[in-house]
């Protein structure tokens, strides 16, 4: 794995449930925490600088393995 990976980006769950309640509201879909990994981590090295704003990127979203109660309370919380 070493050998293939260059960098790994963490993020807060705080920063997750920001990703799941911007992806409701804005694509009208309910994801999974993990599900806006991809999109929270890229929206950090944008924040960063490590990408320059503009830059055309693709992200996979997927994942609505949550209950609906438990998405509600996470993105209420927020």
């Amino acid at each position: 794995m070493k050998q293939n990976i260059e960098q790994i980006i963490t993020v807060t769950d705080d920063e997750l449930i920001h990703e799941m309640k911007f992806i409701g509201e804005r694509m009208k879909m309910v994801v999974e925490p993990t599900g806006c990994l991809a999109l929270a981590g890229l929206r950090k090295m944008v924040k960063s600088g490590e990408i320059p704003k503009g830059s055309i990127c693709g992200v996979v979203i997927s994942g609505g393995n949550i209950d609906l109660p438990r998405y509600c309370r996470l993105i209420s919380s927020s």
